[in-house]
């Protein structure tokens, strides 16, 4: 029988899958997301580009924040340093209705604005960047800050990052939904390793075991749950690892989404920004 349909389960677009294409290009440079679902890292964006600013279903130790909550410290100092070296900004399907990161598409549009009137009284700048390009809004809805876009586009985003995919002659194959499953698979086990269990390097040049197997304790290191303990409790059907922690008196229950241990493994967290929020207990 045909299971039903969930969320977890949700497969990226084409805009997903034209925007991880232009990053692998070298084209775009990060990602701040005000979605939760993963779906940019199952089209092949990778975990050290993205800021998931405002929480994730795939990052246990980053859960959803609610409108009345806290974003983690590191996350927004990621932000600011964003805010101040963009010089475009891609702002995709959003209302920018007030929420933090309207900050970066505002500052780089201001900038941009200020570098077109070079007769404009001279201000001294409040951030070290260069003058900007601006900001490229694309969605169906007005926001606040279209007066001062470089370039409004209001129609659906698949039809104008097809459009865009044809002009920068992006290939099919590099839209390949299978690019979904083989970058996040575990790499082929060498002798004496185990299924579910990575070796991940540190700073330090040292590397850590991580137990992701059914029933291991692990331990969450970073956001509002750091310190609790819990343990794996096998994998969902799209094979993301499901985690059962307890923080104080209550029991709570997230994913980890599978790229990040194996990310992780790869040695790409090394020298960025990225943390991998949860170790064994």
């Amino acid at each position: 029988p045909r299971l039903p349909a969930s969320p977890w389960d949700a497969a990226p677009t084409t805009a997903h899958r034209v925007l991880a294409a232009l990053h692998r290009r070298g084209h775009l440079a990060h990602w701040i997301n005000q979605n939760h679902d993963g779906l940019p890292q199952k089209a092949g964006f990778p975990q050290t580009a993205m800021n998931e600013i405002h929480g994730a279903w795939f990052d246990v130790s980053n859960p959803v924040v609610p409108m009345s909550g806290q974003l983690r410290d590191d996350l927004i100092r990621w932000l600011v340093d964003e805010e101040e070296a963009a010089d475009l900004v891609l702002a995709l399907g959003t209302s920018m209705c007030g929420m933090n990161a309207d900050r970066v598409p505002d500052t780089c549009a201001t900038r941009a604005i200020k570098a077109r009137r070079p007769t404009a009284k001279v201000v001294k700048p409040k951030y070290k960047s260069p003058a900007a390009l601006g900001t490229v809004i694309v969605s169906l809805q007005q926001t606040a800050l279209d007066d001062k876009a470089s370039l409004r586009i209001f129609a659906p985003l698949n039809e104008v990052f097809e459009l865009l995919a044809e002009a920068m002659g992006v290939e099919a194959a590099e839209l390949d939904g299978s690019l979904d499953f083989d970058a996040h698979a575990q790499p082929e086990l060498g002798e004496g390793e185990v299924p579910d269990v990575y070796r991940i390097p540190q700073e330090d040049g040292t590397t850590k075991t991580l137990d992701l197997r059914d029933g291991a304790e692990v331990r969450l290191l970073l956001g509002p749950s750091a310190g609790a303990v819990g343990e794996v409790l096998g994998k969902n059907r799209g094979g993301h690892y499901r985690i059962r922690y307890k923080n104080g008196v209550k029991w709570y229950s997230g994913v980890l989404g599978k790229w990040w241990p194996v990310e992780a493994a790869a040695g790409k967290f090394v020298g960025t920004r990225t943390e991998l929020g949860i170790e064994n207990a």
